[in-house]
């Protein structure tokens, strides 16, 4: 007779397991995903942001602000009373995979609000879930003017201006610095075709002239091709003859077209104006680079990132400038000191990590003003807890903010992590502009400019 061994059902059943535990550690980045409790017990709001793709560099930080906004919510009694949470999901810079993690996420998870997105794009596709769901949607960073016209609800906030004013600011320092030509390569997108038809209005307004508009298509390996058209252009030291800058369609541009009168030939312009997220501008950088040519850069916000640097290396930066929204002041002192407590993270090194903060705080006053969960209440609230007059709540004033609510029923004029965030009718606020210069590897203040 032959015996065979049973199997050890507890030894396999523990393999199993972790495996599985290795399986679903090495599959999910960490944080990418974050699960609600259970939400009935809970009130939720849906946060989508980059933690991969051309964005991937921002996504972290800025979760990290509206967490800091959410644990002063909760340490005061939570929203409506309620202690409230996120579920997060990774946008992957990804519209069309955005949108339908949105649907997702609203439709299965009663979520109050949504906050998102980074890129203006990918809000944008959100915005169409929002729409359909009637609810409220804020953005700390998307820039692009069309989102306004794109919310037929309006239940579309942002606590950053638009790139209406940034267009402008670019234009006067370019005209400031005294480049009377000047060639623009932007990212493919809504973002940066809007941008670059602003921004060449307003210089051309100023008397400035544009050699070269040259398109980038996210996620290339190389952008060589594009470096040499932007070289390639001809020009003439003699007589410059102008034909004027048309649109064809969103993404095609007809650029200002130079004449040789004697001869052509193989010339760097003086500035070149770069709007690009930070995967996409340190990749078509580093090909720059490998062509030995030397130009002054001038960077849109969104390439204000301190990977951009470590990407491309400081050494090749030295002396390049950009602009971004941002206030400065006490309250923003503020908020740097405590971001740096909480995460021993300087938040100067990424652009708008203080405009998701206030996201974060405005919405949960709003709610608290509206005294419900009815969207139009809440966006009705927005205005009369955004701005004048009200009695003022500064940055990390939340339970004073509630007890001006509570106890008076007033209203309240938030000056938030990044200074006065006063709501327009459309949901739009001002800001002035700084312009940061790389400089020994770190991205450091110069100046202000208004809009």
């Amino acid at each position: 007779m032959v015996f065979k061994k049973k199997p050890h059902f507890g030894i396999i059943t523990l393999f199993l397991s972790l495996l599985l535990c290795l399986i679903v550690f090495w599959g999910c980045g960490k944080d990418s995903v974050v699960e609600p409790r259970d939400y009935n017990d809970y009130l939720t709001i849906g946060l989508f942001l980059p933690y991969s793709g051309d964005c991937g560099a921002y996504g972290s930080f800025e979760k990290k602000a509206v967490e800091l906004a959410l644990k002063q919510v909760n340490a005061a009694g939570g929203i409506l009373g309620q202690e409230t949470q996120l579920v997060f999901r990774d946008t992957k810079t990804d519209p069309d995979y955005a949108e339908a993690i949105a649907r997702e996420i609203i439709e299965d998870y009663s979520v109050v609000a949504v906050l998102g997105a980074e890129a203006s794009e990918v809000s944008e596709a959100i915005l169409n879930v929002t729409n359909d769901n009637n609810v409220i949607q804020l953005s700390g960073t998307s820039t692009d003017p069309s989102l306004i016209n794109q919310d037929v609800t309006g239940n579309f906030f942002r606590t950053i201006p638009s790139d209406y004013y940034q267009g402008e600011v670019m234009a006067i320092k370019a005209h400031n610095l005294g480049y009377d030509t000047a060639s623009v390569v932007y990212i493919n997108n809504s973002y940066g075709s809007n941008l670059t038809a602003r921004f060449v209005d307003r210089y051309r307004y100023r008397g400035g002239h544009i050699l070269e508009t040259i398109p980038l298509n996210s996620g290339q390996n190389s952008y060589i091709n594009q470096i040499h058209s932007l070289l390639n252009h001809r020009t003439d030291t003699t007589q410059i003859h102008h034909i004027d800058t048309t649109w064809q369609d969103e993404s095609t541009f007809v650029a200002d077209t130079y004449y040789v009168a004697d001869s052509a030939f193989f010339a760097v312009p003086k500035l070149i104006v770069l709007i690009a997220y930070p995967q996409t501008g340190a990749t078509f950088l580093r090909d720059w680079i490998a062509t030995g040519y030397n130009t002054q850069w001038m960077f849109s916000d969104a390439l204000k990132a301190i990977e951009l640097i470590e990407n491309v290396g400081a050494s090749h930066l030295e002396g390049a400038i950009g602009l971004s929204p941002f206030q400065g002041g006490t309250n923003y002192e503020r908020f740097k000191d405590a971001f740096e407590a909480e995460y021993n993270i300087d938040p100067r090194e990424h652009r708008g990590l203080e405009n998701w903060y206030d996201a974060m705080m405005l919405l949960a006053l709003a709610i608290e003003k509206a005294g419900s969960l009815n969207p139009d209440a809440i966006k009705d609230s927005m205005l009369s807890i955004s701005r004048p007059p009200g009695t003022v709540v500064n940055f990390d004033q939340y339970q004073y903010g509630l007890e001006v609510i509570q106890t008076d029923s007033l209203n309240i004029n938030y000056e938030g992590a990044s200074g006065s965030v006063d709501f327009d009718q459309t949901g739009e606020i001002t800001s002035r502009y700084e312009v940061w210069r790389i400089q020994g590897g770190r991205m450091v203040h110069d100046h202000f400019i208004e809009p």
